[in-house]
């Protein structure tokens, strides 16, 4: 079985419980990223995921994830990609088969919070404290020439979304950008440029691979449709969902022909 898991956010508590709950093992979970890692000291952040580890170990659950816009990069330039046996995070551009399925991940999107979440960060370090709240490498980044060597690949997960899918107003989070563009010049033009990189993405990885599934996390909301044949699936936040094989289920979602 494999399972596609939203935005988490460090709640690992929640993810334990609805494994439990569902009786969840021996299966593979993939997480779109914003996994909730880096906001404390690597010593913490270390010991938090030996001990995820171990409880996916216990189940037998090998479980992948991007980064997202709240998580440090650190973690995820690919020397933890094996480090852990059963918690594996993943590197921009990483190609994982599973179960004969191959998924290309890119990680990474622009914090529509960034400019309080700097300020705050700034007086956590005036006063000594540990903590770490944003990073300038948060971005989604583009690698054409990267691209252009992928071949066979079945699903495509990313954090944030090509700007034709949901939602579709480029910026992402309405009311929400405009209350923190007051105080950040450049944030709309930053998010609508990322939505138009995540696009060129999809171009380009569409000319040399018939792709089945898209997966994304990163706006907190639900939806689900297929476009020029490919199932977009917007996951929300703890959002659990398991992949069908379009070879055994036939297309899933309703047909869009057009933006919304």
């Amino acid at each position: 079985m494999l399972i596609f898991l939203g935005d988490i956010h460090g709640n690992f508590n929640y993810v334990q419980w609805y494994i439990k709950n569902h009786n969840l093992k021996d299966c593979t979970i993939y997480q779109v990223g914003d996994f909730g890692i880096g906001f404390t000291n690597e010593f913490n952040d270390m010991a938090t995921l030996g001990l995820f580890n171990r409880f996916l170990k216990e189940r037998n659950i090998q479980f992948y994830a991007i980064r997202g816009n709240h998580d440090n990069p650190k973690y995820f330039d690919g020397h933890l990609k094996n480090h852990f046996e059963n918690l594996h995070l993943l590197a921009d551009y990483d190609v994982v088969e599973i179960d004969g399925v191959k998924i290309l991940g890119v990680g990474g999107a622009v914090s529509v919070d960034r400019r309080p979440r700097m300020r705050e960060q700034l007086e956590h370090a005036r006063v000594g404290r540990d903590v770490e709240l944003h990073w300038h490498d948060e971005v989604f980044v583009l690698d054409e020439e990267k691209l252009k060597t992928i071949e066979g690949i079945d699903i495509v997960v990313t954090h944030t979304a090509p700007e034709f899918c949901h939602p579709v107003n480029k910026t992402g989070f309405g009311w929400l950008v405009d209350q923190y563009a007051a105080d950040d010049a450049n944030l709309k033009k930053d998010l609508t440029d990322e939505r138009t990189l995540v696009t060129k993405m999809y171009e380009i990885i569409k000319e040399k691979n018939k792709i089945d599934y898209w997966y994304y996390g990163h706006f907190h909301a639900n939806w689900k449709a297929n476009i020029d044949g490919i199932n977009f699936n917007l996951l929300g936040v703890n959002e659990f969902t398991e992949y069908k094989n379009p070879n055994d289920y036939g297309r899933e979602y309703t047909e869009v022909t057009g933006n919304e």
